[in-house]
């Protein structure tokens, strides 16, 4: 019985050295490559062929799974979209445009007062006119010609005045309204009225200043250039 326990001892103790030397003889486990990643969550590299395909198809998958949730835009629907209208013309029916005139350009110097010996008076015309217009005194304009102040308004077209040369000036301002001006013809206006309505100012110069053409006939609405 008790070689029996001592064969048994001897087995079991034979066993445990021998398992410890099997132990001792095998190598140490290799430990697993670590491949560390400059981006969190991107595969690790691979170290041989099975390892490539499953990295391609790791960011197969991750690529597949970063464009899930991004929609795309419809295309337009052409009906929606505003059709380009037209430029549209301004009515003009009905609408008169008056013509812009030019300011004409005298031709030559402006012509000189001439103060004659005698003058024909022109419709709208009056002694006193003529005295303004000639620097002369009206009184001296009368008395040449014996006329009273009444009788010198009522003279008619084509009457003939003796014009004193050696006359008293006129004494005041000649002038009735201001000029240089624009001067817009008004019906039964003729040179010599216009003339008369600014005082100083000779029928001559305004001929000269607006290229006007004998017998001078003026047209309402026509601007006159007055120097």
């Amino acid at each position: 019985m008790k070689t029996h326990r001592m064969i048994s001892v001897l087995v079991a103790l034979a066993l445990l050295i021998g398992s410890t030397a099997c132990v001792k003889q095998l190598p140490a486990p290799e430990q697993p490559t670590q491949v560390s990643s400059s981006l969190e969550g991107s595969p690790p590299a691979a170290t041989g062929v099975m390892d490539t395909i499953f990295l391609i198809a790791t960011q197969t998958a991750m690529a597949a799974q970063g464009t899930q949730g991004i929609s795309t835009f419809p295309t337009p629907d052409p009906s929606l979209i505003a059709p380009t209208l037209p430029q549209q013309t301004p009515l003009t029916t009905g609408i008169s445009q008056t013509p812009v005139q030019s300011t004409p350009v005298p031709s030559g110097p402006a012509p000189a007062l001439v103060i004659p010996t005698s003058y024909t008076i022109h419709k709208g015309e009056h002694p006193y006119c003529l005295g303004r217009r000639f620097d002369i005194n009206p009184a001296d304009i009368l008395a040449a010609n014996g006329l009273s102040a009444a009788s010198a308004s009522s003279l008619s077209v084509g009457s003939k005045l003796v014009i004193p040369q050696n006359g008293r000036s006129f004494g005041g301002n000649r002038s009735l309204q201001p000029h240089p001006a624009s001067y817009t013809v008004s019906s039964n206006d003729t040179i010599y009225t216009v003339a008369c309505y600014f005082g100083d100012v000779a029928p001559e110069t305004i001929i000269w200043a607006n290229n006007l053409v004998d017998p001078f006939k003026l047209t309402p609405g026509q601007v006159l250039s007055i120097p």
